[in-house]
């Protein structure tokens, strides 16, 4: 069987960014000479916003579509595309005014398309996707995670069960006004423990 890794990263920092140490930890500890790790740098991506002539492609069956409406989903098709063949997602997560970077938020209306990573059955949405676990590391300042302030961790576990991912692991990595080396170690203990 494949091992499929998908690393998001969405920090606008780059060299300094905890959430990206957090993600390539996760990825390294998870690489193996079988592995396929794919990386997306949503920072580094142009990620166009969902206005109403995606809604009206969305909704228009595959084999209906006209060429401008095909083009028009053809980095949604690709995002999506992604996140299908993956089995793990890491999802590296900064905290911006208490909820998720402007570029993830934009990935998630991409991918989250009805057809092809959830669909409305008997008992609401499932998930049509068939990763079977997500890292979401949440970095964040003076926040505390799971505090009711914090929009993101939760929000982020909602959106991965809507798409059919349910084993699902928040990485507190908040605190960035104490020692980075401190708060890198306390992340990195709590993937170690999941992963022992």
């Amino acid at each position: 069987m494949s091992n499929n890794i998908l690393k998001i990263d969405s920090s606008a920092r780059m060299d300094d960014s905890l959430s990206r140490k957090v993600t390539q930890y996760i990825a390294d500890t998870l690489s193996s000479s079988s592995a396929n790790i794919a990386h997306r740098d949503l920072a580094q991506t142009e990620l166009e916003l969902v206005t109403d002539a995606h809604i009206s492609a969305y909704y228009t069956k595959a084999d209906e579509r006209s060429d401008e409406q095909k083009q028009l989903l053809s980095l949604s098709d690709e995002l999506i595309g992604e996140l299908k063949i993956a089995n793990t997602l890491i999802i590296g997560a900064p905290m911006y005014n208490f909820s998720v970077p402007a570029a993830l938020k934009a990935w998630i209306d991409l991918v989250c398309r009805v057809g092809e990573t959830f669909v409305y059955g008997n008992n609401g949405p499932e998930g049509l996707t068939h990763v079977e676990r997500a890292f979401i590391v949440v970095s964040a300042g003076g926040t505390a995670i799971g505090s009711p302030v914090d929009f993101s961790s939760a929000y982020l576990t909602q959106v991965c069960r809507f798409i059919g991912i349910n084993n699902i692991h928040i990485i507190d990595a908040s605190g960035s006004k104490r020692d980075p080396d401190t708060l890198l170690d306390f992340a990195k203990n709590q993937v170690d423990k999941i992963l022992s």
